[in-house]
């Protein structure tokens, strides 16, 4: 038996990958919509689709053989649960809508479209006739991209194909293959000084574990003078306070920001996503956590964590288990 937590995204297109294309596992599936449904059912299950997992449920799970998370990001799940080593996996099916928006929000930045929109619809005008204000050249420049999993290889194409130098910083040693002809610089995570140094701007696409939580703080923001800063991957990589008034002195040229500090505890409820005023800045981008969002980005998710459940039902080996304790 499936169980599928139906409390998380789009339910409906998970439902519609599931009925066209997985027809063999939709006769294994059970949707539970409550807390006490999922604690009913999951006696039986041998797989559990969910967005989170409580040490209740997986204490109720006797036959668990995967817990298998929709998205990407695993840090909404506690380090602490005793998994009883049952195999929690992940999946990067939105990795290139992600990459997109990160690039998106980089020309937003560097082009200065919404400020240039605003002041448009105000008759207000800014060129080469008026205040001479120019905006940033991107072509030829150098993209630091910090992490090089799914969203930093995407990331790296996309800079590749405009025309920027790229330099990536990873936690493991080597490239891949297919990348060697992408990549102009690599750098060991002990080197972050030196791809800010010699990078215009700094996407930011690592998981946040114990190890990257705060990784961006005031002394690395103070590096990044005249510099764009694109964070796609979670707010606390970067030092909030810091941040804030890095971007309001102007030591930072701009930023384009995805991810946030604060977020609505229900989906109607209004909530500004820091306690700081970003919202009030021009020289930032901000997006409501939404980069990953497409149609294709989200239906391929669920392909994948589809497709990891088949395989584990045929006996062939899962893909993208992560480690808890690490978040990766």
């Amino acid at each position: 038996m499936i169980v599928i937590n139906t409390n998380f995204g789009d339910i409906e297109l998970l439902k519609q990958v599931l009925n066209d294309e997985y027809p063999s596992l939709r006769r294994k599936v059970i949707f539970a919509d409550t807390d006490e449904q999922i604690k009913q059912k999951i006696k039986n299950a041998s797989v559990f689709l969910t967005f989170n997992v409580s040490q209740e449920i997986i204490d109720n799970a006797e036959l668990l053989r995967l817990i298998q998370i929709p998205v990407v990001g695993v840090n909404q799940i506690s380090n602490k649960l005793n998994i009883k080593k049952i195999p929690i996996c992940n999946v990067h099916g939105n990795s290139a809508a992600t990459a997109e928006h990160a690039i998106a929000l980089m020309l937003a930045v560097a082009k200065e479209i919404v400020v240039n929109h605003r002041d448009l619809t105000k008759g207000i005008w800014h060129n080469l006739l008026t205040d001479k204000r120019k905006t940033v050249h991107i072509g030829g420049k150098s993209a630091g991209i910090i992490g090089f999993g799914g969203i930093g290889k995407q990331i790296a194409k996309l800079c590749k194909c405009i025309g920027m130098n790229v330099n990536i910083l990873k936690r493991t040693p080597g490239i891949e293959k297919q990348y060697l002809n992408i990549i102009d610089k690599l750098f060991a995570t002990d080197e972050l000084d030196q791809l800010i140094e010699i990078s215009d701007f700094i996407f930011v696409a690592v998981p946040l574990t114990h190890q990257t939580r705060g990784m961006i703080d005031k002394d690395k923001l103070d590096k990044m003078k005249d510099k764009i800063l694109i964070n796609i991957a979670r707010g606390p990589i970067v030092d909030e306070k810091a941040l804030y008034y890095a971007l309001k002195d102007g030591h930072l040229k701009g930023a384009g920001i995805d991810v946030w500090y604060n977020y609505p505890a229900s989906e109607d409820q209004a909530c500004l996503p820091s306690k700081f005023p970003f919202h009030t800045l021009n020289n930032v981008i901000i997006s409501p956590h939404c980069g990953g969002l497409t149609y294709e980005g989200m239906r391929d998710c669920y392909r994948e964590a589809l497709e990891n459940i088949t395989n584990l039902y045929a006996g062939k080996p899962i893909a993208n288990q992560i480690n808890i304790e690490k978040r990766y």
